[in-house]
């Protein structure tokens, strides 16, 4: 059509004599919030125990930053807050069974690491090279239980036999105080452990009186 008189463009008209719709403006990109962005890595890292609650922490506040819609990760924000709880369930569950079955399970200790009221799975027969013990609960069938520990005093290293003929003979009547019934008992037997001398170089000073059943049970021979 032609233009309208007075005018000195020439406009083009659609069809029915209207002007053409201006294009629709370009989609403007919401930037994502970086406390989102936060918050989902620090979830995937959750099993480390300052990620867990950092990932939390910083979820909240991507909530509440892009809670007007200027700003997206809002998915991110609660994934992160997600992750961080289910590794929070993930880490306590594993330290429970792993408390549980320390607490359950026997453990090899130093022969010179037991103390008195330790039971013991069982007692080599020969002692003089016993570096090792089977700790157990009391509360489990045992054979044996530590029920005295004498030091020997001084530097030098006295000797096997001056160590074996003076404190041999402390563990019987020691027996007798700790348990009267055991040591009437003739199922159960003492073994002593010495300090060698590789073992008293190192440190290793005590005398350690075990009593020994020729058959298992269970608890304490003190009663």
């Amino acid at each position: 059509m032609a233009s309208p008189p007075g005018y000195g463009y020439d406009y083009d008209y659609d069809d029915y004599g209207q002007y053409p719709p201006y294009p629709p403006p370009y989609p403007t990109r919401r930037p994502t919030n970086g406390f989102a962005i936060a918050s989902l890595v620090l979830g995937l890292l959750g099993f480390i125990c300052i990620c867990a609650v950092m990932a939390v922490i910083f979820g909240i506040i991507a909530l509440t930053q892009t809670k007007n819609g200027r700003q997206q990760g809002r998915g991110m924000a609660i994934g992160g807050m997600v992750l961080a709880g289910l590794w929070t369930l993930v880490v306590a569950v594993v330290i429970v069974l792993v408390m549980v079955v320390a607490a359950g399970s026997d453990s090899s200790v130093r022969a010179t690491d037991v103390e008195v009221g330790d039971c013991i799975k069982d007692v080599p027969t020969d002692v003089s090279q016993v570096f090792r013990l089977p700790k157990v609960s009391c509360a489990k069938p045992h054979h044996s239980e530590v029920f005295a520990i004498f030091h020997v005093s001084g530097t030098e290293f006295p000797g096997q036999q001056t160590i074996e003929s003076t404190y041999e003979p402390k563990c019987g009547p020691a027996l007798q105080d700790y348990a009267p019934q055991a040591a009437e008992d003739p199922l159960i037997r003492v073994d002593i452990l010495y300090p060698i001398r590789e073992g008293w170089e190192r440190g290793d000073r005590d005398v350690v009186c075990i009593a020994t059943s020729t058959f298992e049970k269970t608890g304490s021979i003190k009663k």
